[in-house]
Order: structure tokens, then sequence, then C-alpha cells
């Protein structure tokens, strides 16, 4: 089975998320979709909503795709989160599976300061989505060091939205509810989440 891998903070999850995992398996690169929230990442500050208020809005946000499941894993593990130890784990809890690391293209160029990008390809190939206005091609391929044969570019889709700029309006007194899943935003209200 092909199971697209979809990490973050998600602090919080919005739209964008939601749209990208909903690409994948609506363009069926993968049979079903792990949402994974990072308990610590080693690539941001620390995440200003708690792991598990996170990890309920990522159950509200994406409620309503078939085939998708949240694992927690890496709120459960100690330390930074390391999508490579999780590829490892689910590699290792199912062999014969096919994995894909769902990345946006804007992340593209961090890429080769991921810990042990080459073990990262070896366990998945990638399906990097054009996002926040930046489109995938060979180019960027070759600057992050990601063989062609490893990596999907899906150039006809961009969520034009960041986690950044959305607790940036939290925390100027503004709820972006048209950036936000209802539920999402309907849980930040009543949690009182980013300053709101």
């Amino acid at each position: 089975m092909v199971r697209a891998v979809l990490g973050g903070a998600f602090d919080p999850v919005h739209l964008g998320h939601v749209a990208m995992g909903a690409a994948v398996l609506d363009r069926g690169l993968a049979r079903t979709l792990l949402v994974v929230p990072a308990g610590r990442s080693p690539h941001k500050d620390d995440c200003l909503a708690p792991a598990n208020d996170r990890l309920a809005m990522c159950r509200a946000a994406f409620a309503h795709l078939p085939d998708l499941r949240i694992d927690e894993r890496e709120l459960r593990r100690p330390g930074p989160s390391f999508t490579v130890d999780t590829l490892r784990e689910l590699q290792n809890e199912n062999p014969a599976d096919e994995l894909v690391l769902v990345l946006g293209a804007d992340n593209l160029d961090g890429f080769p300061n991921w810990r042990d990008p080459d073990a990262v390809l070896g366990l998945a190939s990638l399906a990097i989505l054009a996002r926040n206005g930046v489109v995938p091609d060979n180019e960027a391929l070759d600057r992050a060091g990601i063989p062609a044969d490893r990596a999907v570019l899906v150039t006809d889709f961009d969520h034009r939205v960041s986690s950044t700029e959305v607790r940036g309006m939290l925390d100027s007194g503004h709820l972006p509810a048209s950036l936000l899943p209802a539920e999402v935003a309907a849980y930040i209200r009543s949690r009182h989440l980013y300053g709101m």
C-alpha cells in the first residue's frame, strides 16, 4: 500500500494543510494519508500552542477526509522530531508499504539541512506541491539534492497561506476565518489560543 506522510508543526493547522492532504489523495498519489504533528521541530522555534491543542486541531481539520489517520508518535517522542526517525519507524512497522513524503515547494531549499536527507530519500519518495507561489521544478530538485526519479512535482496546486501568517493575524486580534477550517477557528476561540 502507498501511504503518504504529511508532517508539520500545524501551529495552527490551516486550510492550506488540509488542501495539501486532499490533493495527494485526490490525485491518487497515495492510498492513505498519515498526518504527523511534530512534537518539537528542529528547524523552528517552540510551538505556541501546546501539543494536545495542535493534535485536537488536526483531528478537527482533517476529520472529513477519507483514508486519513492522525499519527501521534512525534508528540510522544522526547526531543526534536526528525522526519527520518518517523519514516524509519513507519517502514519497520509495515515493510511492504511504499511511503510518500508530502512537502511544500517552499520548503525545498531547506531539505539539504534536514537530518540525514539521503536516508529520507531512501525511505520515501517525495510528493512536492507548489505552495505560497513557489512552483517546484527540476532546478529546485537539483539545488536540494533530490533525484528527479524520487519526486513527483505537483505544479497545478497552490494554496497561499502559512501558519506564520495566520499566527500574525491572530496575534493582532483578528481571527482569519477564511484561512482556517471552521472547527479550528472555533477551537482557537474556545481555548483562547494565540492570544485570542
